[in-house]
């Protein structure tokens, strides 16, 4: 699925175990909620403004992610590779990042 449009795409509950998702665009802000995303590739996803609350993203990869303004409060980033990634305005509060690779990212809350 690289390169796809899931622009108006409801991926509540979605189980996008080991997706390829690279430079796939979601607009407007995706709603994934409580959806499992663990190895998904989301590399270079446009994914700014979107809810992200409590997503499970444990080893996603990020790379170059556009996560600007989104709500990743109490979503799971653990072993997540964020290189280059934006994460300018995001909510992080409550988010795990426990052996993300943050190198290049920006907009990178202090508390990270």
């Amino acid at each position: 699925m690289a390169d796809a449009n899931l622009v108006n795409a409801n991926l509540t509950d979605a189980a996008l175990f080991g997706m390829n998702l690279t430079s796939t665009m979601f607009c407007p802000p995706l709603e994934i909620g409580f959806a499992s995303d663990t190895c998904a590739d989301l590399a270079g996803a446009t994914l700014s403004e979107s809810n992200l609350k409590g997503a499970h993203l444990s080893r996603a990869n990020l790379k170059g992610a556009d996560l600007a303004h989104a709500d990743l409060a109490g979503a799971d980033l653990t072993n997540a590779d964020l290189t280059n990634a934006d994460l300018t305005g995001a909510k992080v509060a409550g988010a795990k990042f426990e052996g993300a690779k943050l190198k290049g990212v920006r907009g990178l809350p202090p508390s990270l």
